[in-house]
C-alpha cells in the first residue's frame, strides 16, 4: 500500500516528545476498594471519563493537571516515519468505518489515538484469587 501523500488523521495526540515527569518511586497511591471509598472512586472515575479526564498520572503518583512537568524528547526521523504512517492508517480506518455506518443509517464516533513513548514498563499488579 502506498501511503505518502494520503490524508493523515485529525483525531491523533502525539505525546512522543514529552516526559511525565514521574519519579522512579514506586507505585500510585492506595486507593479504598470497600464501601463508600469505592463507591466515590467509581463515580470519579466515571465523570472523569465523561469529560475526558485522562487520571493515568493521578494512579501512577503525578499530576492530573494538564500544566504538569513536561520535557521535551528528541524524535527521531524513523519514528516520525511511523508516526506519519500510523496517523495515515488510522485516516484509512476512519474513512472505511464512516462508510459502513453510513450504510447502516447510524453514525460513526471517530477515535483518538494516542501516541507516547514508554520509557519503562510498570509492573504488573499480582492476581488476587
Amino acid at each position: 500500500m502506498r501511503w505518502q501523500g494520503r490524508r493523515e488523521s485529525d483525531n491523533v495526540e502525539d505525546r512522543r516528545g514529552q516526559s511525565s515527569g514521574l519519579g522512579g518511586g514506586g507505585g500510585g497511591p492506595r486507593i479504598p476498594i470497600g464501601g463508600k471509598g469505592g463507591l466515590i472512586i467509581l463515580v470519579v472515575v466515571l465523570v472523569a471519563g465523561y469529560y475526558g479526564v485522562d487520571l493515568t498520572p493521578l494512579l501512577n503518583g503525578g499530576d492530573v493537571s494538564p500544566q504538569s512537568q513536561q520535557q521535551s524528547a528528541s524524535i527521531s526521523p524513523q519514528d516520525d516515519q511511523l508516526a506519519k504512517f500510523t496517523s495515515v492508517v488510522l485516516a484509512s480506518t476512519e474513512d472505511n468505518w464512516q462508510g459502513i455506518f453510513k450504510q447502516m443509517g447510524k453514525n460513526y464516533q471517530d477515535p483518538k489515538l494516542v501516541m507516547y513513548r514508554a520509557r519503562r514498563v510498570p509492573a504488573a499488579a499480582p492476581a488476587n484469587r
